[in-house]
């Protein structure tokens, strides 16, 4: 089982598609964790009236693209854009650490902590508090107040981070 966590809509497309596409089409369970809604995104010339109309068109867009790659379970909890380092940090490690508890992945993807090419700070924030939770997912101590809903400590296989090298100085990004 795979798990990714991302920071907005299409990151898990744009990061890691090919792969969740490969392993969904071979019978291994997928799960997406997408902490916002892409609201305060770039529209792409769409006609989109207001910041919660474009939070819908991402929403949806989100679940399109997860029903190709073969995601078998989304969380999108609707953490602000843009702003994700103003969330209570404990409390979205929690979230993520609720999501593998949940879910069980052998596997964990997400943002390597360079915040991927463009450095969208969301995308580093993703990446240190899943690695966080990948970590403390597993500690009993950690969130015990999940364990008394139920839930089990879980102990993933593997961390992978989707990184690659940082562009040119004078790259348009």
């Amino acid at each position: 089982m795979l798990a990714g966590i991302y920071a907005h809509p299409d990151d898990e497309t744009f990061s890691g598609g090919g792969t969740f596409a490969r392993y969904a089409r071979a019978g291994m369970r997928c799960t997406l964790y997408c902490a916002t809604d892409g609201d305060a995104g770039k529209t792409s010339g769409l006609a989109v009236a207001s910041k919660a109309g474009l939070g819908a068109l991402r929403r949806t867009e989100l679940h399109a693209a997860a029903a190709i790659l073969g995601f078998s379970e989304i969380e999108t909890p609707g953490h602000p854009d843009g702003a994700l380092a103003a969330v209570d940090q404990d409390a979205l490690i929690g979230e993520i650490v609720r999501h593998v508890r949940r879910e069980r992945p052998r596997v964990v993807i997400t943002f390597g902590p360079e915040g991927a090419p463009n450095t969208h700070p969301d995308h580093g924030v993703i990446s240190r508090a899943a690695t966080a939770a990948f970590f403390l997912a597993a500690l009993p101590t950690a969130y015990p107040a999940q364990l008394a809903d139920g839930l089990r400590v879980h102990a993933c296989e593997r961390l992978y981070y989707v990184t690659w090298p940082e562009p040119a100085r004078d790259a348009v990004l």
